[in-house]
């Protein structure tokens, strides 16, 4: 194989989760790699995209990575991936050896997973709420301060894209698993977008929030070649 889809073989692996599934489309951005090495590596067998979205699976996963059961922690992407290959087999996870009184023999374990590290107030908070389509059409406030400063995105432009995906979910009868992971992809993508399309207005709301839709900045780009050739007519006849 060429050597970029090996390379990009390589790093979905290293970002899928732990029951193999990775937003091979996140990958993709961020090494500049082109759709066709995912469509090279899912003609040879090695990953089996399970949406339109790029979200795949590692076919060979289990055969190299072995996780115990009560470190393993479920994909979001579990219910699409049990849909699109009922034969997969996975392992379910079980509670953590080191947080029973009773170890049965055991040995004891001191490292804690990053979710129990969170403690039962902020993994309560959301994560019912979180599963629920209604969660788009009123973010809780810390989740749109906490996604406007890991986006740059003003908290009004953040509840209008839930918005939109709410609307979206509706007309087209989508269900997901969690949408606050639903939302956070459809963020990234607009920023991938964004930064190659448009990369000084990207690097520009770093600064200062923008809530400019895509929409608007595809109007002020005809705009600005409007007035780009008027420009290069007036220089011309003089």
């Amino acid at each position: 194989m060429p050597k970029e889809v090996q390379n990009l073989y390589f790093h979905l692996c290293m970002h899928a989760d732990d029951d193999g599934v990775v937003e091979a489309f996140t990958v993709m951005q961020i090494l500049g790699t082109e759709e066709d090495s995912v469509k090279i590596l899912a003609a040879k067998g090695f990953v089996r995209p399970l949406n339109e979205d790029l979200v795949a699976y590692i076919i060979d996963w289990n055969e190299h990575n072995l996780i115990r059961a009560d470190r393993k922690i479920d994909s979001i992407y579990k219910e699409l991936l049990l849909q699109v290959i009922p034969e997969v087999e996975l392992i379910n996870p079980r509670p953590r050896a080191d947080t029973q009184k009773i170890t049965a023999g055991r040995p004891m374990d001191n490292q804690w997973t990053a979710q129990e590290r969170l403690g039962k107030v902020s993994l309560g908070k959301f994560s019912e709420g979180e599963n629920s389509l209604s969660f788009l059409e009123k973010l809780p406030e810390e989740v749109k301060s906490s996604l406007s400063e890991k986006y740059f995105i003003s908290p009004k432009g953040i509840q209008s894209k839930a918005t939109d995906l709410l609307l979206y979910c509706r007309q087209k009868g989508k269900t997901y698993k969690d949408y606050k992971a639903f939302l956070e992809n459809a963020l990234r993508k607009d920023k991938v977008k964004l930064q190659n399309e448009y990369p000084l207005i990207v690097k520009m709301s770093e600064f200062k929030e923008i809530e400019l839709s895509f929409e608007q900045i595809e109007e002020n780009k005809k705009r600005i070649a409007k007035i780009s050739q008027s420009l290069t007519t007036n220089f011309k006849m003089q």
